[in-house]
């Protein structure tokens, strides 16, 4: 075992660990659903499969490799986001109503991004292959999705060529949007508006929003659903001109659509024009 620079010029002090581990694995806290550890208050923990055994597994991937059982208590209806950064090793998340039952899998995958119903759910920390083993940081979030019912029930209808003026100040953050400032990461405060189309139309929407950075949002259902923000959304966009307008053009056929407002960090709000206009 030698210690190399990485360049030609790169020179330095460093400090080199050795860990040594039985090649099944010397048994860790979580290590079994039977063991599972509580997910705490977040936004994130860290956990490592070195000395893990195997004893889980998903539908995409981790057979043979090491892992880390959480448990996670859900009170009421909600959006669940979870991801792994700073890994030692790739690993890959898995979720399941019933720790370890393939038959009740909710997902599975690099990433987590799913509305759960209320009850108990178990996540794994798996290898991606056999030797894929060490450090990880799960970083989750839990939103409940009581405050975005109310939202889309109270949504206000927008009337072609008629422009309405808001703020997301003070609105909370109560939907995600796909080109917001990244996957997982928590948007800004949001709101939301309705379109009833009686025909089939091209649509054209447009938002200005001068003093924060804005997301726009086209959905065809306004509660999130099973499949995450995602399985909703028709249109996202967050590129604005230079006088901070961003538009959506999308063919819309007769029935019920939903526009979301949204900043792309929690710290982009404020006041906004939003115009929805349609052509035959």
């Amino acid at each position: 075992m030698f210690a190399d620079a990485r360049d030609h010029d790169a020179a330095g002090r460093y400090s080199l660990e050795l860990e040594l581990a039985p090649p099944a694995g010397a048994g860790v806290a979580g290590d079994a659903c039977a063991d599972a550890l509580p997910l705490g208050a977040g936004p994130s923990v860290s956990g490592d499969t070195f000395e893990a055994r195997d004893d889980v597994s998903g539908s995409c991937g981790g057979a043979s490799a090491a892992d880390v059982v959480y448990r996670v208590e859900v009170a009421r209806r909600s959006r669940f986001v979870a991801s792994l950064r700073a890994e030692e090793a790739r690993h890959l998340l898995v979720a399941w109503r019933r720790c370890g039952d393939r038959a009740t899998e909710v997902a599975c995958g690099s990433e987590l991004d799913e509305v759960l119903g209320p009850g108990t759910y178990f996540v794994g920390v798996d290898g991606s292959s056999e030797d894929a083993l060490g450090r990880f940081t799960l970083a989750w979030s839990m939103q409940d999705l009581a405050s975005q019912d109310w939202a889309c029930r109270g949504a206000p209808a927008l009337s072609e060529g008629a422009p309405v003026t808001g703020t997301t100040s003070g609105a909370g953050n109560k939907f995600a949007v796909s080109c917001g400032a990244g996957r997982g990461s928590p948007s800004g405060p949001d709101r939301v508006y309705k379109i009833v189309a009686d025909r089939r139309v091209r649509a054209h929407i447009a938002l200005a929003a001068p003093s924060f950075q804005s997301a726009l949002a086209l959905r065809n259902a306004c509660p999130d659903a099973s499949g995450g923000p995602r399985s909703a959304e028709l249109a996202c966009e967050a590129e604005a001109d230079l006088g901070q307008r961003t538009a959506i053009d999308a063919t819309l056929e007769k029935g019920t659509y939903w526009v979301v407002v949204d900043g792309q960090t929690p710290n982009d709000e404020g006041p906004f024009t939003l115009e929805y206009r349609a052509e035959r």
